[in-house]
């Protein structure tokens, strides 16, 4: 008998780890959505500058970038940042993107390094 409770208090505790799993799941898939969103964004917008530097025509509008119909990050501000380096031409460029999902708040960053061809002599 002492046998059955303990494994009945066993399976108690499972369960209750598992219920706790399960209500907390929507959240990590919700983060994870909106960590995906993000990261979509940020390669659209060095995309895009790439682009432009290899085009070189008229001014480079960051803001028009493609935004998911119903974002799940909230919240979210990106900027980006351009190092020159030593050698002609070549630049480190970072975009960073700050953003919150329910009471988190979240940043993540790429970086590249970018060639501009109109810098050679």
């Amino acid at each position: 008998m002492l046998e059955a409770l303990v494994a009945l208090a066993l399976m108690g505790i499972a369960m209750l780890l598992t219920m706790a799993l399960i209500c907390e799941e929507p959240r990590i898939e919700r983060r994870l959505e909106a960590h995906g969103e993000v990261i979509r964004l940020l390669e659209a917008r060095l995309e895009l500058i790439r682009a432009y530097l290899y085009t070189s025509e008229g001014e480079i509008d960051l803001e028009t970038l493609p935004v998911p119909e119903e974002p799940v990050a909230e919240n979210l501000k990106m900027w980006t940042e351009v190092e020159a380096l030593p050698e002609r031409g070549l630049s480190k460029m970072t975009v960073t993107a700050r953003y919150s999902v329910g009471d988190g708040i979240f940043e993540q960053s790429l970086e590249t390094m970018i060639w501009d061809p109109d810098s050679e002599p």
